[in-house]
Order: structure tokens, then C-alpha cells, then sequence
């Protein structure tokens, strides 16, 4: 079991280790300090530094293991802590991973509520598992910042269910330098759930980010988006694997899905495979990927406006960014995110 869950972190992968039961990690119990209308979280290799945390009901996905990644979900098991919002309110999660963890962290939007989480993710060598729940008529925009620089690969699971009405918004903004594997799992269980999934990616060095995105519709007239953005530097990798699945209960249900790489270096590579996976006739899905580089035929008519080639390149990046954040009024956040990241083109 330990060779084979080395195996796992390590990168490797092995089916056999799929259904491994019965490990238990202490958690630490959360707590917060709450100021003017928000709450700030700092958790630091999965322990917080401050209280009161409650501890969140029982609630397991539909579908059962189906991707390898998942084999991870018993270890982070029982006890269980996390936050029940059951107010309008902005939460500020300044996130950091520890070395060698295993973390596990739950967050439950009650019913009717509407809350932001601010989420600031420093990844550090650690295994971690996010679980939420958005219950009826329930929304959380969700506002990520991920840097990751470690050459170790880490390994990030996010799981959301939304049930009747509820919506879920995520904006991921991630600077990578090192490896990761990122595997989010949306599951839209009541009629009128919605998820809006939108990441722009900025990689460079050598780089290796894994990203696995899945939506399932479990429901009638359910509607889903996803919207990915890389930019890639140097001998970076980025592969996308994003599914949508929508079962004989989900008619009428919408769905979206367009992943875009634009390659800023002749040494970076590229992967993408959005996948629909449908049983029934009455749906709306959309689904595209493109590769693609710096369009010169749109500079050429910057440059003839008498903007340089830097500025011009800036623009041009600073577009397709838009075209993803640009209904989000943390567009700004996000973007300034990307751009602390490194120094690689974002002016």
C-alpha cells in the first residue's frame, strides 16, 4: 500500500491502487478571525489558526471512483472539519500547502446563501482534497490564485455538488513553474444547477500541469461552462482533460466547453480532449479546442498603429485573458495575479 501510494505521488500511474480503504489523517480544527464584513482563513500544511469550525455531514458522490486521481479521496477521511456559511459573506483563504500532507478541507454553502471565496493557493509538496456543497438556491463565486513551484508533483482534488438552483462560479488564475495535477469534479444534482468553470493557465519553465475537469448533470435543465486559457513558455507542459457527462436524467440540460493553448515558446507542448459523454437526445452542447501562436497578422496591424512589438505582444495576451475573466468582477484580481507570477510577457 505504501509503495503503491508513493507510486501515486510520484506521478505514476497505477490502476491497482484505485480502491484503497481505511487510511485516517488527523485534521486540525479551522478557525477564523473575522473582520469588517469578511472572514480571513489561513491554513498552513492543513492546519488553521484560529476557531470556531464545524463539523460538516456526511455526503459522498454518485458516480463512485471512476479516474485514478481518486484513489486519494479515502486518505483524507474522517475526522472532518470545515465552515458552514449560512450568511452572505466574503470569505479570504490564504492557502499553504505543507510539506509531504495529506490535507482536507470542507466548505458548505447553505441554503439561499450567496458568498465569495477569495482563495490563495501556495502549493508545497502536499496532497489536498477540497470538498463543497451548495445547497438549494444556494451561489459561491469561487476566486482562485494558484502558484506552484516545486519539481515534486502535487496533487489538488476539488469535488463540488450543487443541488437544486444553485450556482458555482470558479475563476482560477495559476502560475505554474513546477509540477501539479489539478482534478476538479462538479456534479449538478437538482434541476437548474449551474456550474462556470473559466482558468487561464500562465506555465514556464519546465513546467508540468495536469488539468482534469469534470461535470456531471444529474438533472433537468442543468447548464454547465468551462473556458480554459493557457499561455506557455520555455519547455512548459499542459495537458486539459475536460468531460461532460450528462445521464438520462438530465434533459434540456446546456453545456459548454472550449479549450484554448496558445504556444509562446517552440520548446512548450500542449495537450486537449474535451469529451462529451451523452445519453439522451434533448440536450445543447458545444464543445472545441484550439493550438495556436501570436497572430502576426494582428500585430502587423498594431504595429502599423506605432505600437511596438512588446506592447504589442501584451495586448494580444492580454486579450484572450479577457475573453475568459470578462464577466467576472475580479477580472483585475486575476489578472494582476497572472502577472506577479513571473515575468514572462505580462505587462
Amino acid at each position: 500500500m505504501v509503495a503503491g501510494l508513493v507510486e501515486y505521488v510520484k506521478g505514476a500511474s497505477n490502476e491497482r491502487w484505485r480502491y484503497i480503504r481505511g487510511w485516517k489523517f488527523e485534521s486540525q480544527p479551522v478557525s477564523y478571525t473575522p473582520y469588517t464584513d469578511a472572514l480571513e482563513i489561513k491554513t498552513v500544511a492543513g492546519a488553521f489558526e484560529c476557531l470556531p469550525i464545524v463539523l460538516i455531514d456526511e455526503y459522498s458522490s454518485q458516480h463512485g471512483y471512476q479516474n485514478p486521481e481518486e484513489f486519494l479521496l479515502p486518505l483524507f477521511s474522517s475526522p472532518k472539519f470545515g465552515l458552514k456559511v449560512d450568511q452572505n459573506k466574503t470569505i479570504r483563504w490564504q492557502e499553504i500547502g505543507g510539506h509531504n500532507t495529506f490535507e482536507k478541507f470542507q466548505l458548505s454553502i447553505e441554503k439561499g446563501v450567496t458568498a465569495t471565496l477569495i482563495h490563495d493557493i501556495t502549493s508545497a509538496k502536499s496532497q489536498r482534497c477540497l470538498e463543497m456543497r451548495l445547497q438549494k438556491g444556494a451561489k459561491l463565486v469561487h476566486i482562485v490564485t494558484l502558484n506552484n513551484t516545486d519539481d515534486i508533483l502535487n496533487n489538488m482534488y476539488d469535488q463540488i455538488i450543487v443541488e437544486e438552483g444553485a450556482r458555482y462560479e470558479l475563476y482560477i488564475s495559476s502560475n505554474m513553474t513546477g509540477r501539479m495535477r489539478h482534478l476538479v469534479q462538479v456534479e449538478l444534482l437538482g434541476k437548474d444547477a449551474t456550474a462556470d468553470i473559466r482558468m487561464v493557465s500562465n506555465c514556464a519553465n519546465s513546467a508540468e500541469y495536469y488539468v482534469h475537469s469534470e461535470i456531471y448533470h444529474r438533472a433537468e435543465s442543468t447548464k454547465s461552462t468551462q473556458l480554459f486559457q493557457s499561455l506557455l513558455y520555455d519547455q512548459s507542459k499542459h495537458s486539459i482533460d475536460s468531460t461532460v457527462t450528462i445521464g438520462e436524467a438530465g434533459q434540456y440540460a446546456e453545456s459548454d466547453q472550449r479549450i484554448d493553448h496558445l504556444m509562446l515558446s517552440d520548446n512548450a507542448s500542449a495537450f486537449s480532449k474535451p469529451a462529451l459523454d451523452i445519453c439522451i437526445d434533448e440536450v445543447s452542447c458545444e464543445h472545441g479546442a484550439t493550438v495556436s501562436e501570436i497572430d502576426e497578422e494582428t500585430l502587423m496591424y498594431l504595429y502599423a498603429r506605432g505600437i511596438d512589438h512588446q506592447l504589442a505582444k501584451s495586448i494580444f495576451i492580454d486579450a484572450k485573458i479577457n475573453s475568459v475573466y470578462h464577466n467576472s468582477q475580479y477580472k483585475q484580481h486575476l489578472k494582476n495575479a497572472l502577472r506577479s507570477g513571473h515575468d514572462k510577457s505580462l505587462a
